[in-house]
């Protein structure tokens, strides 16, 4: 009996803590209202909406992030910018947006920019990760690829038959996709 009822107290330990790492309240209303008007038929990836798959190469990840939001210096090395993957509310629709929102400059609004988006893939089988651009890259690589900030994004794609991650960044005037071995 008491073994049963510790499985059931860390079974709902990790759901609540999976359910905290995606907790949208530190992000600033002004992007949290844009999300609503501008995205009303999207979400932001949970970990309960990820496939088998995915699941399993996520939770590798260390340390654990939302699958769906990160926050980071993705434009400059004193700005915050939040990066979120959107998908479909309806269960059964297929697609995802990827989209990153900074500060306007003179304004205490948001930019967003869409780094990615599709209509075909599976959500299930994406995340988000921020990454330390200088932990992951070379001096020489960062100098290649004019990467100016100090973090960037990866955008994990493992279905069933396939593999891929694609790291975001910002080379001082566009974000730039790269695709890596990982």
């Amino acid at each position: 009996m008491c073994s049963r009822l510790l499985l059931v107290l860390l079974t709902a330990a990790a759901s609540v803590s999976a359910q905290d790492i995606c907790n949208l309240t530190s992000v600033p209303s002004a992007i949290r209202n844009q999300l609503r008007t501008d995205f009303s038929r999207w979400k932001v990836q949970e970990v309960a909406s990820l496939s088998t798959y995915l699941l399993d190469r996520w939770k590798s990840e260390q340390p654990a992030q939302c699958p769906g939001y990160v926050v980071g210096q993705f434009f400059n090395n004193k700005e915050r910018a939040y990066g979120f993957l959107l998908v479909p509310t309806d269960p059964t629709a297929k697609g995802f947006r990827f989209v990153v929102f900074r500060r306007k400059t003179t304004e205490s609004n948001y930019e967003q920019t869409v780094l990615a988006q599709t209509d075909n893939a599976e959500p299930g089988d994406y995340f988000i990760r921020s990454i330390q651009i200088a932990k992951e890259f070379s001096q020489r690589s960062r100098r290649e690829f004019q990467m100016e900030a100090s973090d960037g994004i990866f955008l994990v794609d493992s279905g069933r038959d396939e593999y891929g991650v694609n790291v975001y960044f910002w080379t001082g005037s566009r974000f730039r996709s790269d695709p890596q071995d990982r």
